[in-house]
């Protein structure tokens, strides 16, 4: 039970881990944009009504503000990115942990006989060894899932900004590789 509950916890994770890469890499442009050209800031709708909503004086202080908005998500996605790879690897060291703990009760509780018939290597082995790769697997699947879902919300930001140009570039570089 406490599995499926760290199991759906790290797979809720690795959602917001996607969202926040998503909106991390999105939200690089728009900064690029107003504060390579002002202009933008009277054009564009979305920007002038956070600029008269947080009621600026000058557009210097717009790109300044946008900036510092930045560097504190920036800031933000970093330590979630820690706290997310602390969870993962909790749950894998943990895994590691119970599973041998639980394999070397069983071996002792073997009777004297069948633990001499078993080759004590083989048992050190299936100790150690087998459980740490059981649980790089576990740890390997969710990043991988996480990574997918990163890939996925990006590809899916890049259809709603522009659909045409996402499947022509996807559909050329399927045919081209």
């Amino acid at each position: 039970v406490n599995d499926k509950k760290s199991l759906i916890l790290l797979v809720i994770l690795s959602i917001v881990f996607a969202l926040i890469e998503t909106v991390g890499v999105a939200i690089i442009m728009p900064f690029i944009s107003v504060s390579s050209d002002f202009s933008l800031i009277e054009s564009n709708e979305y920007y002038k009504y956070i600029y008269d909503l947080f009621e600026f004086n000058s557009d210097v202080g717009f790109v300044i503000a946008f900036g510092l908005t930045l560097l504190i998500f920036y800031i933000f996605r970093g330590g979630f990115n820690i706290f997310y790879t602390y969870m993962l690897a909790r749950f894998s060291k943990g895994k590691t942990h119970y599973l041998s703990f639980k394999l070397f009760e069983s071996y002792l509780g073997l009777s004297y006989h069948q633990f001499i018939n078993k080759n004590s290597s083989e048992l050190s082995k299936t100790v150690i060894n087998e459980t740490q790769y059981l649980t790089i697997l576990i740890s390997s699947v969710l990043l991988i899932v996480s990574e997918l879902l990163v890939v996925l919300f990006i590809y899916s930001a890049m259809l709603y900004v522009n659909y045409n140009i996402t499947i022509i570039m996807t559909l050329f570089l399927c045919f081209n590789v």
